[in-house]
């Protein structure tokens, strides 16, 4: 009889005590760990939605790119954000190719390095939607985030 009320006074102890700990969790992007006003849980820790969409802030503009008959055969687009002050692809290229599913390539982006968030879009050989890019967002602090970048090719040389 002694064991049993024993083992239910210490469950429910245990019980109280987790309770405040699960309330003071902190939600990425968050430093108190409340989630601000108009804000669900899934929209404090899922990437931003400006554009098609980053993290921290940053994105592509414009997002998606279509290269055109009009444009010539390229397009220009930015990487931005707050704090941005330059932006790579991945390992700190200043250039690269997208491909589609089947490994087609639809357009190579290459750096304009003035300034270094300035990036130029030139159609492939293949027409149609490439993979997603995803560029890399540095600023005065070191990295701040991903901006994420669809391109369309309708050049079609």
């Amino acid at each position: 009889m002694i064991s049993r009320q024993f083992r239910l006074t210490v469950v429910s102890g245990l019980f109280i005590v987790a309770l405040p700990a699960c309330g003071g969790q902190q939600v990425a992007g968050t430093q108190t760990g409340a989630i601000p006003p108009g804000q669900t849980v899934l929209s404090a820790i899922a990437p931003d939605s400006k554009k098609c969409g980053g993290t921290n802030g940053v994105y592509v503009d414009p997002c998606p790119v279509i290269i055109k008959k009009k444009s010539k055969g390229f397009t220009w687009f930015n990487v931005d954000g707050p704090g941005v002050s330059v932006s790579y692809l991945k390992n700190y290229q200043m250039q690269g190719s997208c491909y589609n599913r089947n490994g087609g390539e639809i357009c190579t982006v290459q750096n304009l390095a003035s300034p270094p968030t300035y990036w130029q879009a030139t159609s492939g050989p293949y027409c149609g939607k490439a993979r997603p890019l995803k560029f890399y967002a540095y600023g005065g602090g070191g990295f701040i985030g991903y901006g994420y970048l669809t391109i369309v090719n309708k050049y079609c040389p």
